[in-house]
């Protein structure tokens, strides 16, 4: 189903909030794919189970990155320069009939690099 998806980003570091996404999605059962709104030829694919969220990127560098409540999971970024692996922590998960919101961290040997809360927001879902 086609429904307008906005993504917002809070860095939960820093405080900063940011609009990733804005625009067209499509919501296939728990999957729910999207173009960047920088460039319209990277594709997001996000896969929404319970208690377990995948989010992958499609573009030059590929990033999958697992997500599984209240565990450590990984995250592989792959390159032309070769694969990086780090690992991640979901702390929260929240599904809704029209967002979905995560706060998870990135870390590498053991250090926090990200800790962000994302919020996608979807609108026409409710509707359907």
């Amino acid at each position: 189903m086609e429904c307008n998806v906005t993504l917002k980003k809070i860095d939960l570091l820093t405080g900063e909030e940011t609009i990733l996404s804005q625009g067209t999605g499509h919501l296939n059962g728990t999957c729910l794919t999207y173009l960047e709104q920088e460039d319209p030829n990277i594709r997001h694919e996000i896969t929404f189970e319970e208690n377990h969220v995948f989010l992958k990127r499609f573009a030059d560098t590929l990033s999958e990155t697992d997500l599984r409540l209240k565990e450590y999971s990984m995250a592989r970024v792959l390159s032309a320069y070769g694969t990086m692996l780090l690992e991640t922590y979901l702390e929260e998960y929240a599904r809704l009939e029209d967002s979905f919101s995560i706060i998870y961290q990135v870390l590498q040997e053991g250090n926090i690099v990200t800790h962000q809360q994302l919020i996608w927001s979807l609108k026409g879902v409710a509707d359907e």
